[in-house]
């Protein structure tokens, strides 16, 4: 098993804290409920998530971020996990929510999982020595219409629409790019933001992002109905 205690490029210890934003109502399912709360193989997308995240960084605090439906996804949760209610979740975006997530966090490295996502194991990061964006594999599950990653050299240069390159809708952010983050994502005028559009500020700021593509990742994001037979094969 892997620790939550990441060690970084001058040895420092720091504690790992992943947060996951799934306040956002199903509005492409309407009928679906949460979406974290959807089974897929006989088991939910946050039980998916929550088994695989404990796997590889089995003592990771974990911070849930529900909305829709929020007191059912909440009860649902086992009691190990930190529970945040973004009581406004229709009148803000995801940015609101991670936000609300790192105010509960503790921890000195932040993961960002987004709530929809479905993935194997191999998605998730052992070496997190640098703030990390995850790339799917070309032609991978990700769907056309989502923001890919214009690199050079495994740098993160832009995040945008209509780029080949999927980001997987998983990032860490540590050291300059966490102070960064927690910048933006506590200031109440950037609330509506995507969280994308966070991560290019930040990079226009002078922020470094590493990309990376695991090597047999998985990973497709539920939108539709017809994802949900995709994420079936993972």
């Amino acid at each position: 098993m892997r620790s939550n205690i990441m060690t970084t490029t001058k040895g420092q210890q720091l504690p790992l804290t992943i947060i996951i934003p799934a306040a956002g109502p199903c509005r492409r399912m309407k009928s679906a409920g949460p979406k974290s709360l959807i089974p897929i193989n006989n088991e939910t997308i946050i039980d998916r998530q929550l088994r695989l995240i404990h796997q590889i960084y089995p003592k990771a605090e974990i911070v849930v971020v529900c909305g829709f439906m929020a007191a059912k996804v909440m009860n649902y949760l086992p009691d190990y996990v930190i529970k945040v209610e973004n009581e406004k979740f229709e009148e803000n975006n995801v940015v609101r929510s991670i936000g609300m997530g790192l105010r509960a966090s503790r921890g000195g490295i932040i993961g960002i999982v987004y709530g929809d996502l479905v993935f194997n194991k191999y998605a998730l990061p052992i070496n997190l020595s640098d703030s990390l964006l995850v790339l799917d594999q070309p032609n991978g599950l990700m769907k056309s219409e989502e923001v890919g990653i214009n690199s050079t050299e495994n740098k993160a240069e832009i995040v945008m629409y209509n780029h080949p390159q999927k980001w997987a809708q998983i990032a860490f952010f540590k050291d300059k790019e966490l102070k960064m983050l927690k910048e933006r994502a506590f200031n109440d005028n950037k609330r509506n933001l995507f969280g994308f559009e966070i991560i290019n500020e930040i990079i226009l700021a002078g922020g470094n992002f590493k990309t990376i593509m695991p090597n047999n990742i998985r990973i497709c994001d539920v939108d539709y109905n017809k994802d949900i037979e995709i994420a079936k094969t993972i």
